[in-house]
């Protein structure tokens, strides 16, 4: 990503004060990546197609928006030239192996924690919780491919554990 941001960057600072860029950006001739685009596209045409007086105003607009946005360098320094993630270590790449690459699936998840909240307002952390693990991680279904004894057991030992627990429901409570 850092040599995505380093593009952008240079991009919007460059198009922030020189109108010919500006210029090429509103008529489809300059972009910050080197991407392909689809010409064919009627949202596309009709957005770079050459009105005089819209241009006029259209020009100054996006440089004082690029202006703004420029300011993406000071949120990303540390994937800029200089940062301390620009070349990143070998210890750094194997320590973020594992991250993901982007954060969709705690976005739904703290959306659906957030409907649950306002759908039932009354019912506890824990619940709600324990509501959205069971329908991520498939328990239904593990669950549906045990054996009769199995199912039964393991019913069985929940409801101890949930017995020495009280009534505070409280997960890390000792059994």
């Amino acid at each position: 990503m850092n040599e995505r941001y380093k593009l952008l960057v240079d991009f919007l600072q460059k198009a922030a004060t020189d109108e010919e860029t500006a210029s090429e950006f509103i008529t489809g001739e300059a972009t910050p990546f080197n991407t392909q685009l689809d010409m064919d596209d009627k949202l596309f045409k009709f957005l770079i197609t050459p009105n005089e007086s819209i241009d006029k105003i259209a020009i100054p607009l996006i440089q004082n928006l690029f202006q703004s946005i420029s300011d993406l360098c000071r949120m990303v320094s540390d994937h800029l030239p200089g940062g301390r993630y620009w070349n990143p270590t070998v210890e750094v790449i194997a320590d973020t192996k594992s991250v993901m690459k982007h954060n969709k699936l705690p976005e739904f998840v703290f959306g659906q924690l957030d409907q649950l909240l306002r759908y039932r307002p009354n019912a506890t952390l824990l619940t709600n919780e324990s509501f959205i693990i069971y329908s991520h991680n498939m328990t239904r279904q593990w669950f549906d491919s045990l054996s009769e004894d199995a199912k039964d057991k393991l019913i069985e030992e929940a409801r101890k554990e949930g017995n020495s627990r009280g009534a505070s429901g409280d997960p890390h409570a000792p059994p």
